[in-house]
């Protein structure tokens, strides 16, 4: 009985005998139909990749080509005029002429706005010149960014600087007891040689920064002066 059933074909020895008996049929041609489909796709992926790479190389040309027209536009016209009214006329002729279609003149954005007259976008931000202008926007500076956080000084912040600066050094020797307020009975001002040996031999350029900044000095402000200049005030400071 064993032996009958050792004997027996398995349920797998079935499936690989009938694999066997029964191959995959090889996989069927494409029809001249799908053929043609295919190469139709093919065809027109191609046209599609060369029109993307024709657009997008006429967008990056595009300013290149009318920055070269408006100057040859601007040489012949300076060519052709010889009055004394030229000036006039070319100013007229940029108050009426909008080359990068932005809604502003190519005066207005030459002479006021220092944007560029031949891209709508001066700033690449997005949104046209114009637009930021109408919206209170400045069309120099990116939408989202500070273009005039800590290394972009505007004029009176440099001109404000270094009176911060000389009011801070003034109180800390005056907090010192060798300010202004404290010259001899007699008169006399004593030298800077005397004062820096009053102030103290070891005074150097961070511990000079540190009683700044605990007098009420803006740090970002102070850690855009260089040693040299910090201590080169100090000894203003200290002659007058």
């Amino acid at each position: 009985m064993e032996e009958d059933y050792q004997n027996l074909p398995s349920e797998n020895n079935s499936e690989d005998n009938f694999q066997d008996n029964h191959p995959s049929p090889p996989p069927q041609p494409l029809t001249r139909n799908q053929k043609i489909a295919v190469g139709g796709l093919a065809v027109f992926a191609v046209l599609v990749v060369g029109m993307w790479m024709a657009q997008f190389k006429e967008n990056i040309g595009k300013p290149f080509t009318k920055i070269a027209d408006n100057a040859n536009m601007e040489s012949q016209t300076s060519a052709a005029c010889t009055g004394p009214d030229c000036q006039a006329q070319s100013e007229a002729a940029l108050r009426a002429q909008d080359t990068d279609g932005d809604g502003l003149s190519d005066y207005d954005e030459l002479n006021i706005y220092n944007t560029s007259p031949y891209l709508e976008d001066s700033d690449s931000d997005g949104f046209k010149d114009k637009e930021e202008i109408d919206n209170g926007k400045d069309p120099n500076c990116p939408v989202g960014r500070d273009c005039y956080a800590s290394g972009l000084v505007n004029e009176g912040a440099e001109e404000e600087a270094p009176a911060q600066q000389q009011g801070s050094l003034n109180t800390i020797l005056d907090q010192l007891g060798y300010g202004q307020t404290a010259a001899p009975a007699d008169g006399t001002t004593p030298s800077e040689d005397e004062l820096k040996a009053l102030v103290g031999s070891q005074m150097d350029a961070a511990t000079l920064r540190l009683l700044l900044i605990e007098n009420g000095m803006d740090e970002q402000t102070l850690s855009q002066i260089s040693d040299q200049d910090l201590m080169a005030a100090f000894s203003e400071v200290l002659k007058e």
